[in-house]
């Protein structure tokens, strides 16, 4: 099993592979500030807050390795839920997971805190590779 820190880098490299630049941008901008809003105003609000944005169904469509086509700070959103989600289900076990808001937010409700701490180590380390490997522009 890897560890955080390398599944972490691991998904900002396949954000790097995006072909859109402003997608890209927009998953760094959300690693700052939905790890601060998960840091302040818990998980759960957090991630839904990103789902609203995204929309479940392009999470969904993610995880099952597909494109999505979706305004461009949207699919930053969405790249930053499925990084949780993908996080939930390769490092934490939850095999099953097949992206849907109701799911996700059960199993961290469920498990919030054991799971609280190991998402926000997560969340820590996407911001953290994702300020030093993710150019914006000047």
């Amino acid at each position: 099993m890897a560890s955080v820190e390398d599944f972490a880098l691991s998904i900002v490299n396949e954000v790097l592979k995006e072909d859109d630049n402003d997608a890209k941008e927009s998953f760094k901008a959300r690693s700052k500030d939905i790890y601060s809003m998960s840091y302040f105003s818990g998980i759960r609000p957090a991630l839904a807050f990103a789902y609203s944005k995204a929309g479940e169904e392009n999470i969904k469509n993610l995880l099952k390795g597909s494109k999505v086509y979706i305004k461009k700070v949207d699919k930053g959103y969405a790249l930053y839920a499925y990084a949780i989600v993908k996080y939930l289900k390769e490092i934490e076990g939850y095999r099953d997971l097949s992206g849907k808001i109701d799911e996700v937010l059960k199993i961290i409700e469920n498990d919030e805190v054991r799971l609280t701490s190991k998402i926000l180590n997560f969340m820590n380390w996407l911001k953290l590779f994702s300020e030093a490997k993710i150019k914006t522009k000047e």
